[in-house]
């Protein structure tokens, strides 16, 4: 079960995870909200110049097709987008049509070029990816007994969710995927 965290301790833990991946953070004052919000945007978008090529070396790292990379980096620039209902929505919903074309490899290179983004919310969206593999990938393979299946299973394995949370994040996913599949295929309903 996932803890709740307080306002501060969830604002201290996204603190940690860009100074843990490298970031500076600097304070400036602006003359007026306009001001502080247009050094912001400008802030954004120099950041995000600063890391496309870095991204796209994640990318090719991954064996990513050029065109999902292309993608990957579209949703990140859409990040805190209002089309969205959480700020991570374009990538969330990125990540749900790769795991319908069934590219496990992708969803983990794509979740690693957000993570070197947005390094305060990967672990928003890395806890939002086990109900998405559950719903778009694991359901899809299995036979009509398959929410049957799926429930029996997961109280064999009460903490699939977390172990598909770290299967994401240390690139492991399509190997956790194939043995919980061949697992849930043997399951009685």
């Amino acid at each position: 079960m996932t803890e709740k965290l307080t306002t501060r301790e969830r604002v201290a833990a996204q603190r940690k995870a860009r100074l843990d991946a490298g970031w500076v953070e600097i304070r400036l004052w602006a003359a007026s909200a306009a001001d502080a919000e247009k050094v912001k945007r400008y802030g954004e978008r120099l950041r995000m110049k600063t890391l496309e090529m870095p991204l796209r070396k994640i990318g090719a790292e991954r064996g990513m097709d050029s065109k999902l990379v292309e993608l990957g980096l579209g949703a990140i620039r859409n990040q805190e987008s209002d089309a969205y209902n959480t700020p991570s929505g374009a990538t969330l919903d990125l990540i749900s049509h790769v795991l319908r074309t069934e590219d496990l490899n992708g969803v983990v290179g794509l979740f690693a070029m957000f993570s070197a983004a947005y390094p305060a919310n990967a672990d928003f969206v890395a806890k939002r990816v086990p109900a998405k593999l559950l719903n778009h990938y694991l359901l899809a393979k299995l036979d009509l007994h398959g929410p049957s299946r799926f429930q029996a299973w997961s109280k064999q394995h009460p903490d699939w969710a977390e172990q598909v949370s770290e299967a994401l994040i240390d690139g492991t996913l399509e190997a956790w995927t194939q043995t919980a599949l061949a697992q849930l295929c043997r399951t009685t309903p």
